[in-house]
């Protein structure tokens, strides 16, 4: 009987014919070759299926659902179905770079303590162009304050270690229709630590067939399963999902700061006590420096929110509190903001660099999510 593979690549697929000859070629062509590549036909009702029929790589496995489950379950199904040491995501509008299995496998082989790891992607428009880099927190500590509000991976660029989901009974829950990949990195993240590379791992395809009920569904199970971390992270922290919307639309997730009245202050207060609190948990030696700069980075969104909205209620109070914890705050932010464009100059080279020579010529056609 013939060994498993050391990874399988999870995908789930319905009615996408468009862009999904790419993203399979993406996987089968990858210089890691000791993988299944798994894909869950949710129940396509046009050449989807006539599409994955007519694949002869030995080792992609076609199941089929027979009638449409939607993405969670699908995905659950194939976690179930799933045989390798590590379990990798891709989605069927999104392109692997052909090194990606490599290097997370390297990565994971080294470090028997990460459970989840994911990176950076090259983020592209519907017609395949380049439009940006998305870069995610790479060591543990960045990545668990930043999942207390929101999703620190990004799911079709995620690998993880399967034998961690049997033996804690892990799985995506079919109660989350949307952000099901969040829900599960941060129950697994229990069990293990987590960690991002630096370099992008895939070409990530900003849609815009999103309707808003599903874009407030997405939203809300978001602020549900944030508010459920920080419970069980922070117990001294009384929360819930209205003070996450707060403190997401006022300083980390958007670029609008709230309206400047009691709505901004309480968030902007229950934002710093949030940090207080994390950093009084993971307060230690080795510790000591990163959590100083975590602190900087938030203290820094909430000044820049207090700029845009020029003073807002409750800003005199809460900057003096700011400089009490760190008086070369001013300094730092100042530095950080000139330093802005050329970062974003030296992270866009880096990511050019990176892709030149590994992507074959495709012009995806457009297909709305």
């Amino acid at each position: 009987m013939p060994s498993p593979p050391l990874v399988t690549v999870l995908m789930s697929v319905f009615n996408e014919p468009a862009f999904l000859p790419d993203a399979i070629q993406s996987i089968v062509g990858q210089t890691f070759t000791d993988f299944e590549f798994l894909i869950v036909d949710d129940g396509s009702t046009n050449v989807t299926s006539d599409l994955l029929a007519g694949i002869r790589d030995p080792r992609v496995r076609i199941v089929r659902n027979q009638t449409n489950l939607g993405l969670t379950r699908s995905l659950k199904r194939g976690v179930e179905l799933a045989a390798g040491r590590y379990i990798a995501r891709l989605d069927a509008d999104d392109f692997a770079f052909r090194d990606r299995l490599e290097k997370q496998v390297e990565f994971m082989e080294g470090h028997k303590e990460v459970v989840l790891l994911g990176g950076a992607c090259t983020l592209i428009d519907e017609q395949g162009r380049r439009i940006g880099l998305r870069n995610c927190p790479e060591s543990d500590l960045e990545i668990r304050w930043t999942g207390l509000l929101t999703s620190p991976f990004l799911h079709p660029a995620a690998m993880f270690r399967r034998q961690v989901l049997v033996e804690n009974n892990l799985s995506y829950d079919p109660a989350f229709g949307t952000a099901q990949d969040y829900d599960l990195w941060m129950r697994m993240l229990k069990h293990g630590q987590g960690a991002n590379l630096s370099h992008p791992l895939i070409r990530y395809r900003i849609r815009s067939g999103a309707t808003r009920l599903r874009r407030e569904e997405q939203l809300n199970n978001t602020f549900q399963i944030a508010a459920r971390t920080i419970a069980e992270e922070l117990p001294g922290m009384k929360v819930d999902p209205e003070q996450i919307r707060l403190v997401w639309t006022s300083f980390s997730c958007a670029d609008r700061a709230g309206d400047g009245g009691d709505q901004w202050e309480r968030a902007a207060r229950f934002y710093r006590d949030l940090f207080t609190q994390f950093a009084t948990k993971y307060q230690s030696d080795k510790t000591n420096s990163a959590l100083t700069s975590l602190r900087r980075r938030q203290a820094a969104e909430i000044l820049r929110s207090m700029l845009r909205l020029k003073g807002p209620r409750g800003w005199r109070p809460l900057t003096v509190q700011l400089l009490r914890q760190d008086p070369w705050l001013p300094i730092w932010s100042g530095l950080k903001l000139a330093a802005a464009p050329v970062r974003k100059f030296s992270r866009s080279f880096r990511g050019f660099a990176h892709n030149a020579g590994r992507l074959r010529d495709s012009s995806p056609r457009s297909l709305l999510r």
